[in-house]
């Protein structure tokens, strides 16, 4: 067993709160740097709160986390430019599915597209998006090479 493990635990947080209590740009330009006591007071206490929940449901780790950090809907505006911090890219109303643009193929040759949006949001989505894009590329069907044994 590795003696080093992950765990990432995951919650919706209102990008008006984050907002609020923002206080510009810190150094370089970066959204999340300077921000101010109120903020750090909030996300240590939403930490605090999670890491009571899942010491709850896993007792056994507790004393045994070397390092926590909160990233909030201002971190992932400040990494990944999302407008207002949303997490997973386009809007997941149902219309979104039927959007015929929503593939790998595109109308310029040689052009694909891969990622959460072509599928379907996160790791998981991202990851079968680029068994079809593969699939898509190459002209072979790529989950059932990996699938056949």
């Amino acid at each position: 067993m590795c003696a080093i493990q992950t765990a990432v635990l995951l919650m919706s947080s209102p990008y008006f709160l984050m907002r609020l209590l923002s206080s510009g740009r810190g150094r370089n330009g970066c959204i999340e740097e300077g921000r101010g006591g109120e903020y750090e007071a909030l996300k240590e206490k939403v930490a605090q709160r999670l890491l009571t929940h899942f010491f709850e449901q896993l007792p056994h780790l507790k004393g045994h986390i070397d390092h926590y950090e909160l990233s909030t809907p201002l971190t992932t505006k400040n990494f990944a430019n999302y407008q207002r911090g949303e997490l997973y890219g386009i809007n997941h109303s149902p219309s979104r599915y039927c959007q015929k643009f929503l593939q790998p193929r595109t109308p310029i040759k040689e052009l694909y597209l891969t990622g959460q949006d072509i599928v379907t949001a996160g790791v998981g989505g991202a990851l079968f998006s680029g068994l079809i894009t593969a699939s898509a590329m190459t002209g072979r069907n790529c989950m059932k090479k990996i699938m056949s044994p």
